[in-house]
């Protein structure tokens, strides 16, 4: 089991490829030392990390992490895909036990789905990377139970219980974070890793999904629905759908 402080976003390590995909085991065992972390989304092969005298099994689907300075060798049964990201940590910061492998199951197509993002963002939106490996990271902390979907940073969880119990009122950050457990500044970098957005833009997506829900599955009015999700100036919330969803609420209503 590895202890990573993940209590702050991580670092990209660019001069090596912060993220990618490779191919190992063609030519027999492999031995490293980096001096950063490595996570390894393994698929179509399995094997064996060796980590001084502990061995770490991993099979297809997997998530594999290697530690930085210290000498690991990868043994293969037979050749595996790698999609991978190197990333550095701040020392004191909170710290979340990771096991050394885990089979990811079903959420592996969502963590590599990720990774890929994160290479293609990494170059033109380098922070927004940076944020999407740090909820990466806390969903692998939050271990295999719980189905095949993303699951968040405890704060994140208590966020969004705080804004579906008071979706239609207006939002104050101080207390959103005080019912999180957080201060706003972190509540703030918390959203970005597990959303991609700032705490305000979370809660005005979080307002019009339940509008979307309300305006194709129930009989209630247009205007008594921007109400109740906390939009009650109607034109701003016919713009605001409009602009989410394509459509005006009276489209979405027709289906």
């Amino acid at each position: 089991m590895h202890q990573i402080p993940i209590g702050s976003p991580p670092s990209l390590v660019h001069s090596f490829g912060a993220f990618g995909e490779s191919i190992h085991g063609l030519t027999g065992p492999e031995a490293f030392r980096n001096a950063f972390w490595v996570l390894n989304l393994v698929s179509n092969g399995s094997g064996t990390l060796e980590i001084g005298k502990n061995r770490h099994p991993f099979g297809h689907r997997w998530a594999v992490l290697a530690p930085p300075d210290t000498d690991h060798l990868y043994r293969f049964d037979r050749p595996v895909n790698k999609v991978y990201a190197h990333f550095r940590v701040e020392s004191g910061a909170v710290a979340a036990p990771f096991p050394v492998a885990q089979d990811l199951g079903d959420r592996f197509d969502w963590f590599q789905t990720t990774i890929f993002e994160c290479r293609s963002l990494v170059a033109a939106e380098p922070e927004r990377a940076m944020a999407m490996l740090w909820n990466l990271l806390w969903q692998l902390a939050a271990g295999p139970a719980g189905g095949s979907g993303p699951r968040h940073h405890p704060a994140v969880r208590k966020l969004m219980s705080y804004l579906e119990a008071h979706i239609g009122e207006p939002l104050d950050p101080e207390v959103a974070a005080l019912h999180a457990g957080c201060s706003v500044t972190h509540l703030n970098r918390l959203c970005r890793a597990a959303f991609g957005l700032p705490l305000a833009t979370t809660v005005r997506r979080l307002r019009l999904d339940r509008a979307v829900h309300l305006l194709s599955h129930t009989s209630q009015s247009i205007a008594a629905i921007a109400t109740v999700v906390g939009l009650p100036d109607l034109q701003h919330f016919n713009k605001l759908i409009r602009r989410h969803m394509g459509k005006a609420p009276r489209q979405l209503r027709r289906g």
